[in-house]
């Protein structure tokens, strides 16, 4: 039996795809925290939940992309726990910290976080040993659980990516090129098809459907939204060639700006069970608060918990 936690970090991703005889891997680290702003209790970080389940080494961590909601709780994954092999789309030659050399805006700056979170965690990881996959290619790659697929953007995105990185961990972060980057690396994410026993799941990262409507996209009957259920994060034509059973929104219950309702309606027209990792209040049933959403895939039958 397999199993599929979507983990309440609040407003982030972090996803744990669990076989206790096979392994684990961990799609994305949500932030350095749960958030501050919990009135209900129920978050978590990536760490303490896999703690609370016996989880005591992962073999691939996919990092989707350097948002901090994303990649800030990687650090403690990586003090925490033996990392086989880590997935990412960017990892820079050295290992020294980023620092600015200016007042920064509010996206340059926790961008600039991000960063110096990543390369303490690199740092760890490192040393112990844990292998380091760059992936702006995508492709085929094998987990513990058989051959699945990574999607990728379009290959300039990573190249004025590592440009702008490469400039900042090398010299210094500035503005400009910083909030350049922060205002497209939500489409720098790395996304990951797999088939459980059968069952196709897609974990789609953070990319805007302006991108995401460009490729090939595969039915599957659980989706992860991109962006949080952010206005653009899906379109018609997305949702039409994904008819999704369930569709799992990663977001925090205190956010004003997501998920957002047409979004959702768009959703359910097609006949998609809309869950979130918060307790979100939908438009039709009271808020559910929950530490994770488990799938469980048993002999290719699909139950939700």
């Amino acid at each position: 039996m397999m199993e599929v936690h979507f983990i309440n970090v609040g407003y982030g991703d972090a996803i744990l795809v669990l076989d206790k005889k096979r392994g684990a891997v961990l799609i994305d680290c949500g932030g350095e925290t749960a958030g501050s702003d919990d009135p209900t209790g129920m978050r978590t970080t990536a760490a303490e939940y896999l703690k609370t389940l016996g989880v005591c080494s992962i073999d691939t961590v996919l990092v989707s992309h350097l948002h901090l909601d994303h990649s800030g709780g990687l650090l403690e994954i990586a003090q925490n726990f033996a990392v086989g092999s880590l997935w990412t789309n960017y990892v820079p030659a050295g290992q020294s910290r980023v620092y600015a050399d200016e007042q920064l805006s509010s996206g340059p700056k926790n961008l600039l976080t991000s960063l110096n979170v990543y390369s303490k965690a690199l740092q760890v990881l490192r040393g112990k040993g844990t292998r380091l996959s760059v992936l702006s290619t995508g492709g085929e790659m094998s987990c513990p659980f058989g051959d699945v697929r990574v999607l990728a953007a379009e290959p300039k995105l990573f190249a004025r990516q590592a440009e702008i990185l490469d400039d900042a961990f090398e010299r210094s972060a500035c503005e400009e090129p910083l909030r350049e980057l922060d205002g497209f690396i939500n489409n720098t994410s790395l996304r990951l098809q797999m088939s459980i026993e059968g069952v196709p799941f897609l974990f789609a990262g953070d990319i805007y459907a302006r991108e995401w409507e460009k490729e090939e996209i595969s039915q599957a009957d659980v989706v992860k939204m991109s962006h949080h259920g952010h206005p653009d994060c899906l379109n018609e034509s997305i949702i039409q060639n994904l008819r999704p059973k369930y569709t799992v929104i990663c977001v925090s219950n205190t956010r004003s700006d997501c998920p957002n309702p047409k979004i959702i309606q768009m959703i359910k027209n097609v006949g998609s069970r809309v869950m979130f990792t918060d307790a979100v209040k939908p438009s039709d049933g009271p808020a559910v608060e929950h530490h994770s959403i488990v799938f469980r895939v048993n002999d290719g039958e699909l139950q939700v918990y």
